[in-house]
């Protein structure tokens, strides 16, 4: 919409493109809010300045497509979201500051005034701000000082600041008198304003004692519950059967038990006890006892038996 604008193409191309993009459809209330708002301010910038031409003749449009797009803006958006489509009431405010550039000031707060008949908008005080600076612009002081009054009386995010600037409007544009009033109105709700919030600070309290003991009581209850089942396990533990002598029948294939038996069987013997002295041909061996022997070759033809004895003294008892 706003190349189609800036390119000055006839408005009937930007009513094609807000209805193309109205049947594909937004889901969510901000997109919405953004299609409207670009579609009224070409709407204003096409009332304002007049900028379109088609054919060589310049097009001159009145001040109802504006009023009409408004009031259908405001019916879709309430039909499909309610006021939580617009929280801050932006298609309300653009078209009141439309209506006061338009010095009808009449229109303007008919438009603001309906905004501050529902709840969600009367406690925003920058809104209240924005009317009040807006209504400035007319000159109107006592108007002015109207709107301070209904705006300290609401349950605004931020009264403070609400209350501080009437003091300085009263200030500068009031006199001595409304100024002692402005201030004395100032103080009864400051004092309500304080008293409001030493009770919610005590409910606050409260509350947080009570979610204070409900969490140490949970804490007692999961504490017992888990000595409870400590003591359940102790009891299924002791008196739980002692465990059967029974041999446990082994799940191995007997082709297993074969090579264990077959590896058991391969261990080398333990090295014999072999006499100190060389053994002569008078000693009786038992050679069941000597279960291995050694073959030696490439001898001497010159080595006798007592020349291998003498050798080998040290490692074994050798025999023919």
């Amino acid at each position: 919409m706003l190349a189609q604008q800036r390119y000055q193409l006839h408005f009937s191309h930007i009513d094609e493109t807000l209805e193309e993009a109205l049947k594909n459809g937004f889901q969510d209330s901000a997109s919405n809010l953004t299609l409207w708002k670009c579609y009224l301010s070409c709407h204003w910038r096409q009332e304002r300045f007049r900028p379109l031409k088609t054919n060589g003749s310049e097009e001159h449009l009145d001040n109802n497509p504006l009023n009409a797009a408004f009031e259908r803006s405001i019916n879709l958006m309430n039909q499909s979201f309610g006021e939580e489509g617009d929280p801050t009431g932006e298609l309300t405010r653009f078209m009141a500051e439309c209506e006061g550039l338009r010095d009808d000031v009449d229109s303007f707060r008919v438009l603001m005034s309906g905004l501050f008949e529902s709840k969600i908008y009367k406690e925003q005080s920058n809104l209240w701000l924005e009317y009040i600076s807006m209504e400035l612009r007319f000159g109107n002081v006592t108007e002015v000082r109207k709107i301070y009054q209904k705006s300290i009386q609401c349950n605004t995010d931020s009264p403070q600041i609400l209350l501080q600037r009437f003091l300085n409007f009263e200030s500068v544009h009031g006199t001595l008198e409304t100024y002692d009033n402005a201030a004395l109105k100032c103080r009864r709700q400051q004092k309500k304003i304080d008293e409001k919030s030493a009770k919610d600070a005590e409910r606050s309290v409260l509350q947080n004692k009570k979610s204070s003991d409900n969490k140490g009581k949970n804490r007692q209850y999961a504490k017992e519950d888990s000595g409870k089942s400590k003591n359940d396990q102790k009891n299924k533990h002791n008196n739980k059967p002692a465990p059967s002598k029974k041999r446990k029948l082994s799940s191995e294939p007997e082709n297993q038990k074969d090579t264990k038996i077959v590896r058991q069987s391969t261990k080398s013997p333990e090295k014999p006890s072999f006499p100190k002295k060389p053994i002569t041909d008078s000693t009786e061996i038992d050679k069941s006892k000597y279960p291995l022997t050694i073959f030696v070759s490439n001898l001497s033809y010159d080595a006798t038996e007592d020349d291998l004895n003498d050798t080998f003294k040290h490692v074994a008892v050798l025999w023919t």
